[in-house]
């Protein structure tokens, strides 16, 4: 069984490829969930960071609307906005959210 309690998703490097399946199978039955008029949240009381390195205003929609249908909060950062240039880590901005 994978655990990803408490852990920052920074990269798709950082997981392994167990972990991704188990994302990938928690997400479809979410999606089932969902389907079936059921309200899951799981997110309650959350705030999902997200930093894209490309615009894409789909991608950026669909997050924003999962996070929502799962209670919880999304707020999307430009790469341009952050202080990468100046050696501050995506890391770095990262636990200020958190």
């Amino acid at each position: 069984m994978v655990n990803l309690y408490g852990r920052d998703l920074l990269s798709i490097s950082d997981l392994t490829a167990e972990e991704i399946w188990a994302i990938l199978e928690t997400a479809y039955e979410l999606k089932l969930r969902h389907k079936r008029g059921e309200k899951v949240r799981v997110l309650d009381g959350k705030t999902v960071a997200m930093i894209f390195k490309k615009p894409s205003t789909r991608t950026r929609l669909s997050f924003q609307v999962a996070v929502a249908q799962l209670g919880g909060q999304a707020f999307y950062m430009r790469p341009s906005e952050m202080q990468l240039s100046r050696g501050e880590s995506i890391k770095d901005t990262a636990m200020v959210i958190d």
